[in-house]
């Protein structure tokens, strides 16, 4: 009897998440569109310069970030100054971190560091995608 109590109250607890999923949802509806988007238009070994962040569009959509999350391995290898250069558009940097594209926040971010020259990377290239939260410039 006592175990088919605790596995009853066990049971309601593990339904808890459930009833609770609406109230923190991991992909904003913001996002989807952009989500959407580069799952569909752009190949699976695609690497995106994005901002670093535990909700990435990027990875979610299954693509490689090339800074990632701060908490990822390998990150110390590649510095802020590294994104900033990229960022600013600095073609030689770009080629050399075989970038796809370059995804840029439309929005004031308080957590991205990055001066983006959005002049300067539209020029270069191609833009192929933007709403009014997002611009993504193809590389390649």
């Amino acid at each position: 009897m006592c175990s088919f109590f605790i596995l009853t109250i066990s049971g309601v607890v593990d339904l808890l998440v459930v009833k609770n999923e609406f109230a923190y949802p991991v992909i904003s509806s913001e996002n989807i569109s952009v989500i959407s988007w580069i799952q569909h238009n752009t190949p699976k070994n695609a690497v995106f310069v994005s901002y670093s962040d535990m909700i990435d569009p990027v990875v979610i959509a299954g693509r490689k970030n090339y800074f990632g999350f701060f908490g990822n391995v390998g990150w110390e290898k590649r510095s802020i100054q590294d994104v900033q250069r990229l960022y600013s558009g600095d073609i030689k940097a770009i080629e050399a971190a075989s970038i796809s594209y370059i995804l840029m926040p439309k929005w004031n971010k308080s957590d991205f560091p990055y001066a983006v020259d959005q002049v300067k990377l539209r020029q270069l290239y191609q833009v192929a995608y933007e709403d009014e939260r997002f611009l993504i410039v193809q590389v390649k």
